[in-house]
């Protein structure tokens, strides 16, 4: 009778322990292991609404350098066709840095919960994303049959600052969301 009721105290307690939540991970990370994986691993996106107006903006510009990189083309000046293939090549890069969403370029970590050996699993982390250049045309002027492009100062998208609970889940992978 006694041994049944301790295997049965023994199944309930195993049981508990296979049902637990995610957080029951063996794993667990310094602040600065916790900040390289967030580096690693993060990318954070630009509200939907701006967004929207910043890759409306970038595939205006795109398809208006296109159509004159193929006119500088079909004129053989060979040097606007280099500036304009630059500029839409820079206004796709930066298309798709908005698209997919900015890395981070810097994450600052702080444990919180119960810390073993300085270890924890769970995190704070407060980051700052990388920024996009939006490149930009100040002036284009006509010299006999040849364009001068003249860039002007790039607009810049970003950097987000943001904060984060970021949650250990294996040896090198997170969980996390935006606090």
């Amino acid at each position: 009778m006694r041994s049944c009721i301790a295997l049965s105290v023994v199944g309930v307690a195993l049981a508990c322990a296979t049902a637990a939540p995610a957080h029951n991970t063996p794993w667990s990370w310094t602040p600065g292991r916790a900040a390289q994986i967030v580096v690693a691993d993060v990318t954070v996106q630009l509200p939907a609404a701006e967004r929207t107006a910043v890759e409306a903006e970038i595939r205006s510009a795109r398809s208006q350098y296109v159509l004159a990189e193929m006119i500088a083309h079909e004129e053989d000046d060979w040097l606007a066709e280099g500036m304009y293939h630059n500029l839409v090549t820079r206004l796709t890069k930066a298309l798709d840095k908005v698209q997919r969403g900015f890395g981070i370029d810097t994450a600052r970590c702080t444990g919180s919960g119960r810390a073993v050996k300085g270890r924890f699993k769970h995190f704070r982390c407060s980051i700052t994303s990388q920024s996009a250049e939006i490149p930009t045309v100040a002036s284009i002027e006509r010299n006999g049959d040849k364009q001068i492009i003249v860039e002007g100062p790039a607009r810049l998208v970003g950097p987000i600052k943001a904060e984060l609970d970021v949650h250990v889940k294996g040896k090198s992978t997170i969980s996390y969301r935006p606090l």
